[in-house]
């Protein structure tokens, strides 16, 4: 008997990125905070290979050592003693992080415009599981298998024209969640 799976496709009122399209950059706290919405898509009805390519997929093989990813991905602009800070990310997301843990990578994170909402919650459902929601948190999940092991992806939209996409490779972990805060909180 074939199950049909069922993904939830967040969509928004709000104007999103589209291709070619530069997002707002208005520090506006005024600005009303983008609210999500769930509709429900059979999985069969969604391309195999995601569509969106609002940013380039951070380095995801945890354990990495910090010199390796410094090596891949060259000279951070910031840096602290639990991570390091990519600018110029891509024109949707203009910041990358990673935090290590005796100077193994543990936890990486984006900062998407707040104004690519549609685009962004396009983005993460083609490639992950909605599992939950806790107040202004979203988290996501992969389906693991013999290539992949368990990812977690958290949501968040702070007080800041950001959406903070944050990737582990567990169940949410605390301290993984405030190093990378702490990191966003550099760039303010």
């Amino acid at each position: 008997m074939k199950k049909t799976v069922l993904f939830f496709v967040a969509t928004v009122c709000l104007v999103s990125c589209t291709p070619g399209e530069t997002p707002g950059s208005g520090d506006s706290q005024d600005e009303p905070k983008p609210h999500l919405k769930f509709a429900i898509v059979p999985a069969d009805t969604l391309p195999a290979e995601p569509l969106s390519d609002l940013y380039p997929t951070p380095v995801l093989e945890f354990g990495m050592s910090k010199t390796d990813l410094v090596h891949r991905l060259g000279i951070s602009e910031r840096s602290t003693k639990d991570g390091i800070i990519y600018t110029n990310y891509s024109k949707a997301a203009p910041y990358a992080m990673y935090v290590f843990e005796n100077e193994k990578l543990s936890g990486a994170g984006v900062l998407v415009y707040s104004s690519c909402t549609k685009s962004l919650a396009a983005y993460l459902v083609e490639r992950y599981r909605p599992v939950s929601r806790e107040g202004e948190h979203y988290y996501f999940m992969n389906t693991p298998s013999e290539q992949n092991s368990a990812l977690w992806v958290a949501l968040t939209l702070g007080k800041t024209k950001y959406w903070s996409v944050m990737y582990m490779p567990s169940s949410p972990d605390p301290v993984i969640s405030s190093k990378l805060s702490a990191l966003m909180h550099l760039l303010y």
